[in-house]
């Protein structure tokens, strides 16, 4: 019973990931936008601050690298249907990734 119920949704299943790829690209690209932004923005009154937001922007660096790197093998799978380039983030309010 499980295995029929999967079969009939696996095309939903499969539409639901495309779009997920799709928001985690923006996502990762909406963050390092961030964190660039927010060292820019406090680099000369904060340079401390600045220090750590660099530091936490390459930390987050290398696993953006690993989550890209992911994305571009699910994307060479057969069937992929997706689109794993960043768009443009809904969420644009105070905090959020998108907010700059």
């Amino acid at each position: 019973m499980d295995l029929h119920y999967k079969i009939l949704h696996t095309q939903e299943e499969i539409d639901r990931l495309d779009v997920k790829g799709h928001c985690v690209a923006t996502y990762l690209h909406d963050e390092d936008h961030y964190l660039r932004y927010m060292e820019d923005k406090v680099r000369t009154s904060h340079p401390h601050i600045a220090h750590q937001i660099r530091l936490h922007r390459l930390i987050r660096g290398h696993f953006h690298s690993l989550h890209k790197r992911c994305l571009r093998e699910i994307a060479r799978l057969p069937g992929f249907s997706g689109d794993i380039w960043p768009g443009i983030s809904e969420r644009m309010g105070k905090g959020e990734s998108a907010s700059v």
